[in-house]
């Protein structure tokens, strides 16, 4: 007999949640599932349709998809012409992505000080960042704004960054040290 072949238990059960449900559970549970998700999407697909639409076809009929009586490109057409789309993407694309690198990068240096190296105050830090979790951002908008000022960055990029590192700061610092 060969001792490189492994042996295999064929009178096993397979491991797994899905092997102990029955098939109905599972029918059931995916029906819900994808009865839930047609009833978040519509909305959406409600505003699609919506936007292809002249005004008083939107509001005499919200629910029907156009027809070629009521078909537009005219709000496309405004948003391409007037409405300045590619700088307001732009902006939210910086805004995102700067406060995506702030809170990633000192969420994560947070996160490693304080469950690696033990010192005085590292207990009350980390219940400090942890009240950042839970008070809501909006008590703390006249100090933002003043410091903002202060700063000389009100009505800027650099301000909406801030804020917005602020108030993710927290989660991040939590979530990367629980990990």
């Amino acid at each position: 007999m060969n001792s490189d072949v492994p042996i295999v238990n064929r009178t096993t059960k397979p491991l797994g949640r899905r092997a102990s449900r029955p098939w109905a559970a599972l029918v059931a549970s995916h029906t819900f599932l994808i009865a839930y998700c047609l009833l978040c999407l519509f909305p959406v697909l409600v505003v699609v349709f919506n936007s292809f639409k002249v005004p008083l076809a939107i509001f005499g009929q919200p629910f029907v998809p156009p027809t070629p009586d009521t078909f537009t490109l005219d709000g496309y057409k405004t948003l391409a012409q007037n409405a300045n789309f590619g700088l307001y993407t732009f902006n939210s694309l910086f805004v995102t992505v700067g406060s995506l690198t702030v809170i990633l990068l000192a969420g994560a240096a947070a996160a490693f000080a304080l469950s690696e190296y033990r010192f005085r105050f590292s207990t009350l830090l980390s219940l400090y960042l942890s009240l950042g979790i839970m008070v809501p951002i909006r008590l703390g908008t006249p100090g933002i704004l003043e410091l903002a000022k202060a700063l000389n960055i009100n009505n800027t990029l650099w301000a909406l960054i801030a804020v917005y590192a602020a108030q993710g700061l927290p989660l991040a610092a939590a979530v990367a040290r629980a990990w």
